[in-house]
C-alpha cells in the first residue's frame, strides 16, 4: 500500500454547495477500484468537544493499484467538466503538489493530464 496524499477541492461556490461536491465526491472516489479515500480531519483544539473536524475540501487518498491514477482522473474529470472553475490540488508525503485547474482543461488534454498525475502519484 502507498502512503496516503492529499486532495484539495478550491472552488467558488457557496460553502453549502462546496461542502455537497466535496462530500459527492468523497462518495465517488470509494467506489473507485483501487482507491482508498477518506474525509481529511483535524485535531481537536484545547476546549473543543468532539472526536475530529472534517475539513471542508480535504480529501486523504491511499492508492492500492497501478491503475488507481486512471480511475481516480476519470472521476475528477466529470467534477472538472460541471465546474471549470474547480480547482483540484494534489499534495505528496514528500510536500510537493500538483494542481489541476478546471479554466485551463482542454479535453484533448486528457492523456497528457492522466500521465502527468500518474508520474506525480507514482514518487
Amino acid at each position: 500500500m502507498s502512503s496516503p496524499f492529499g486532495l484539495t477541492l478550491e472552488t467558488s461556490l457557496p460553502v453549502q454547495r462546496a461542502g455537497d461536491m466535496s462530500r459527492d465526491l468523497l462518495a465517488d472516489l470509494r467506489r473507485q477500484p483501487g482507491v482508498d479515500a477518506e474525509q481529511a480531519t483535524r485535531a481537536l483544539e484545547q476546549g473543543e468537544r468532539s472526536a475530529e473536524v472534517p475539513l471542508l475540501g480535504q480529501i486523504v487518498l491511499t492508492f492500492l493499484s497501478a491503475g488507481a491514477a486512471t480511475a481516480l482522473f476519470g472521476c475528477l474529470k466529470a467534477y472538472i467538466e460541471r465546474d471549470r472553475h474547480l480547482k483540484i490540488r494534489f499534495r505528496r508525503p514528500d510536500g510537493a503538489e500538483l494542481e489541476l485547474d478546471g479554466t485551463h482543461f482542454d479535453a484533448r488534454a486528457i492523456n497528457e493530464s492522466v500521465q502527468v498525475l500518474e508520474r506525480f502519484l507514482a514518487r
